[in-house]
């Protein structure tokens, strides 16, 4: 990229940023930003979304917009026509980015593939999905079931912490595979200290839930926290504040 293409780049994911918009903001650092002169000499933008958000882009048409519309604005003025006047309404052509290629790229993807068969992550909760008939979602190659899971998700990353995005957990207790296993929506370590954060959806679940937080309690987790998905989703930054303050009361 070009220096004007990196500082328009740059401002872009920190407007979002400075806008609450953490998650957009995390698509928008993993994206490319280019200039491009049309035939007459006026300078559009190419938007190169990264293949990880895809999913996320297509599945909402908001995302999308507000992602190109806050370019908009940094774009607006600091793009310019064939006459060098300033373009206050600039177009921005949207695309997939390509990604680089090494040497060793098909060896990689092959190991890619060989680790993803079989995968247990999310494995419980897409066959709830299924039998519920309804879709998983997919960030960053994990599966989620829902957005406000991958709200906090993106959240954690920003954190640089180290989570387990629904990992399946077993206890062999009773013989019943359906009793001894427990999918917590994320297990996280903060300095040593383990804990688990839910995504709570139905309000009238209270025993199930609970039950649940018992059973990771009983395996030595007792950090066991539950927030609402509106809440996880409008409010992903507070949610993880408040989690990890109660985690780090938990430190040996």
């Amino acid at each position: 990229m070009t220096e004007r293409e990196e500082k328009l780049h740059r401002t872009w994911t920190e407007l979002l940023l400075e806008r609450g918009r953490q998650e957009l903001a995390s698509i928008a650092v993993e994206s490319e930003v280019e200039i491009s002169e049309g035939e007459w000499g006026t300078e559009s933008i190419v938007l190169g979304l990264p293949p990880s958000a895809h999913g996320i882009v297509k599945g909402s048409e908001d995302v999308r917009n507000d992602l190109v519309n806050y370019l908009h604005d940094v774009c607006a003025g600091n793009v310019y026509n064939q006459d060098g006047i300033a373009e206050r309404d600039p177009h921005i052509e949207v695309r997939m980015k390509l990604l680089e290629v090494d040497e060793d790229w098909q060896e990689e993807m092959r190991q890619l593939i060989s680790e993803a068969k079989g995968s247990n992550q999310g494995a419980i909760s897409e066959k709830v999905a299924k039998r519920e008939g309804r879709d998983t979602h997919t960030y960053n190659e994990m599966t989620f079931g829902s957005k406000s899971e991958i709200r906090i998700a993106q959240e954690l990353e920003t954190r640089d912490l180290l989570f387990f995005p629904l990992p399946l957990g077993v206890r062999a207790e009773t013989g019943d595979r359906w009793k001894d296993r427990r999918e917590p929506d994320f297990l996280v370590c903060q300095d040593g200290a383990w804990g688990i954060l839910e995504v709570a959806y139905h309000p009238d679940r209270y025993e199930k839930d609970a039950e649940k937080a018992t059973w990771f309690k009983e395996a030595g987790i007792l950090c066991v926290e539950h927030a609402t998905a509106e809440r996880c989703y409008n409010e992903p930054v507070d949610v993880v504040d408040d989690f990890l303050n109660v985690l780090s009361k938990h430190r040996s």
